[in-house]
């Protein structure tokens, strides 16, 4: 019997189970009593501001929103990334998400500090060059390189418009190529069926053609 294992797909389905999809929010920890006409909710939701959690009741669901605001006003300006490579072995996955987390460090302009357990424990710098690199698969201690930034690339004001901007014209460009080749291959089509120009029976055709 043949057996597959996708890793990616059991830690999507772990991340759902955690933190919850739009449709299924995940479960917090909360406890709720009654004591004579009122009614007492204790939730547990580190790092939330009381002011933005907000409370509704309909048709006997209890609604709970809330607002968790950053914890560095101008963005985090070290990124450290653990990761466990241990689940791919020897393929080549580890180095995927090495050059993954480069890619991060460069959109952020941003020190990444990368370690793993035997996979590509490195040091980034903001350019996604490797400024320090531990052997994989051995134990050891890696004297990395790295610094504090507070800058914003354009990246990060932005967000991703660009790149759905360019999903769009994409799609566009795709569409109206498909749709001439269409119309190109109906005109085609069409002239091949349409009947050539009426003739009477007794007209002369000019001398040097044929009927």
């Amino acid at each position: 019997m043949l057996m597959r294992t996708d890793p990616f797909r059991e830690l999507d389905r772990l991340t759902q189970q955690v933190l919850g999809t739009a449709a299924r929010p995940a479960a917090m920890p909360m406890d709720a009593y009654r004591q004579g006409d009122n009614f007492y909710i204790h939730l547990d939701l580190p790092g939330i501001d009381a002011d933005s959690i907000s409370l509704t009741v309909e048709q006997n669901v209890l609604t709970v929103r809330a607002e968790r605001a950053p914890a560095q006003p101008g963005g985090a300006e070290l990124l450290i990334n653990i990761s466990n490579d241990g689940w791919f072995g020897r393929s080549a996955a580890p180095a995927q998400h090495l050059m993954m987390a480069r890619v991060r460090a460069v959109e952020n302009r941003r020190w990444l500090l990368r370690d793993t357990n035997n996979g590509y424990t490195v040091s980034v710098d903001p350019y996604g060059r490797i400024a320090a690199q531990l052997s994989t698969d051995i134990r050891g201690e890696l004297d990395a390189p790295y610094d504090f930034r507070s800058d914003q690339t354009f990246y990060v004001r932005m967000g991703d418009w660009f790149p759905w901007l360019c999903v769009l014209v994409s799609i566009i460009l795709v569409g109206t190529t498909v749709a001439k080749s269409g119309w190109q291959k109906n005109l085609r089509e069409a002239g091949a069926l349409s009947p050539g120009p009426a003739r009477s029976p007794g007209a002369r055709l000019p001398r040097g053609t044929r009927s």
